[in-house]
């Protein structure tokens, strides 16, 4: 059985007569599929020669052989810069997230019967990787079992560099929701 990606990247040689970039894989859901397309940022293209393009379209590759090798060549070797500006050399690779989330937990707490309401407490234990001083937001969301958010809050913190700390904040879920909760996400981002 063919692969839809081979069948675009046949498609692609048969329409634009060549194919030297590739969509970074984790740019777009991996579903998509995209041929002479100008809306996808020029950061998120890496470029195939025609002989690394050969060693892709090989037909003895298994789907799991492709599509590794996809992943290995829409890898960036090297941090690109926007708009042809080139690519800066020499760097040493992302080791860690600007902010990140150790753990996270929750709790349910209080019943508001009269609304139908009961508010939950959560935390979530950060770290600022950065060597400056940031403004942590975390969002935090009860999940279900398919993954939807049963309820949400966030909070914020400034955080000293490399500092690990503990944001804690209360929400509310619809009490008739509650048994539903399967799991909890928490996601950390830096603001201004």
């Amino acid at each position: 059985m063919v692969s839809a990606s081979r069948t675009a990247i046949a498609a692609a040689l048969q329409y634009y007569g060549k194919l030297d970039r590739l969509i970074r894989q984790d740019i777009l859901p991996l579903y998509w599929v995209k041929l002479g397309s100008t809306d996808t940022a020029e950061l998120a293209w890496v470029a195939v020669t025609p002989e690394e393009l050969a060693r892709l379209r090989d037909p003895a590759l298994s789907t799991e052989q492709f599509q590794q090798r996809y992943r290995q060549l829409a890898t960036p070797g090297a941090k690109p810069l926007p708009f042809g500006m080139g690519q800066h050399s020499g760097l040493a690779p992302e080791t860690a997230p600007p902010v990140e989330v150790i753990s996270h937990e929750w709790r349910p707490d209080e019943v508001w019967e009269r609304i139908g309401k009961t508010k939950f407490l959560w935390k979530a234990t950060v770290r600022n990787n950065l060597d400056v001083k940031k403004r942590v937001y975390v969002y935090y969301d009860l999940l279900d079992a398919g993954g939807y958010p049963l309820a949400r809050n966030v909070s914020n913190q400034l955080v000293e560099p490399h500092q690990i700390v503990d944001i804690r904040a209360d929400s509310y879920i619809m009490s008739a929701d509650l048994p539903n909760v399967r799991s909890s996400r928490a996601v950390a981002k830096i603001g201004p």
